[in-house]
């Protein structure tokens, strides 16, 4: 009868544990499923631009399934969007934590991070990893084409920007940005061309009108440059840069209404935009505007101190009104930031 008793509690212990399994079961698949729904939702709220929202869902994403390492990945995104730096690198340092070998998208991610920083050997170790897990990853040799383009070593990062484009034809920053590379090396057709298939791809970027227009105006190509400036500044009507850069091409034609007009409409876009100023003060010398063009001067200045071009046309400018107290002091505080041929101008400090 004992026997029998023992027999049937341990029935019961086996059934009430089954029962407690298909619960425990039940409960994390439901888990999952909201983890899922709640993750979609995030996706959304960050295509909305809603990256509040968004950090918030994937936030309860993440309660729910601690492990999902997209919901990781893309509250990074989200962070970055709110400029939170430090929250980014968590999530991605987490992401890259959780997919090990296959997390090349966040080690990019990381990267780029890391750049902004100013930790470039940070960023360039990561770029390295990124390739190694995937070859295929066009970002990743993207971003290698930066940061050899802020080490400015322009054949490496043309290198690299084709490896994109050889990965990703339809690449359109790649193709900007190795047109940009060939103009640090001098190769304007190649630049142009590249510029021009770019364009091809993302028809609607301003910048990269802009872009060409630099590259034709240095060709003094300028009625194609101001062609693509006025493009530029269509598509962006606050595109403060491109009614610089135009100006500066009506400056080399000569068009100096024209010229005067850009600069100054570039300066009321952006206030503090000290080249503005200084290429103003180009066209009041011009025009024997001196104390015009001394006032330009010191605006750009007021704006960035440690502006070599604007103190050696400044003191030029002082020089023509017989300043040459002034003009000197100008001339050697334009040589002190690596204007070298403001020393051509010493000969007033005598």
């Amino acid at each position: 009868m004992i026997k029998k008793i023992i027999i049937t509690s341990f029935f019961l212990l086996l059934c009430l544990s089954s029962f407690s399994q298909a619960d425990t079961v039940k409960v994390k698949m439901a888990d999952e499923q909201e983890a899922e729904k709640i993750y979609n939702a995030g996706l959304q709220f960050f295509k909305e631009k809603n990256y509040s929202q968004a950090v918030e869902s994937f936030t309860k994403t993440i309660g729910l399934k601690p492990n999902f390492d997209k919901a990781f990945f893309n509250r990074a995104l989200a962070f970055i969007e709110q400029n939170k730096t430090q929250e980014a690198l968590a999530d991605l340092d987490r992401t890259i934590s959780l997919r090990s070998d296959s997390a090349d998208y966040a080690y990019v991610q990381r990267a780029t991070l890391e750049m902004k920083m100013g930790k470039s050997a940070e960023a360039e170790k990561d770029i390295n990893k990124a390739i190694f897990i995937n070859p295929k990853n066009a970002d990743a040799y993207y971003h290698a084409g930066v940061i050899k383009m802020e080490e400015a070593n322009y054949k490496e990062a043309a290198a690299f920007y084709s490896k994109a484009i050889e990965r990703n034809s339809d690449f359109a920053f790649a193709y900007n940005d190795r047109a940009g590379a060939k103009k640090m090396l001098n190769d304007l057709d190649g630049s142009i061309s590249d510029y021009t298939e770019a364009l091809l791809l993302s028809p609607s970027s301003a910048f990269i009108y802009n872009n060409i227009g630099s590259a034709y105006r240095q060709k003094k190509l300028y009625d194609k440059a101001i062609e693509n400036y006025n493009k530029a500044i269509q598509l962006k009507a606050d595109y403060y840069v491109a009614y610089n850069n135009r100006g500066i091409a009506k400056l080399e034609k000569n068009d100096l209404t024209g010229a005067m007009a850009d600069f100054t409409k570039s300066s009321e876009l952006k206030s503090d935009y000290a080249f503005a100023y200084n290429n103003r003060s180009s066209v009041n010398y011009k025009k024997k505007n001196y104390q015009a063009a001394i006032n330009d001067c010191s605006k750009a200045i007021q704006y960035n101190a440690k502006y070599g071009e604007a103190y050696l046309n400044r003191g030029i400018a002082k020089e023509m009104l017989k300043d040459f107290k002034g003009a000197c002091e100008d001339f050697k505080k334009a040589a002190s930031y690596g204007v070298e041929r403001a020393k051509q101008y010493f000969d007033v400090c005598e």
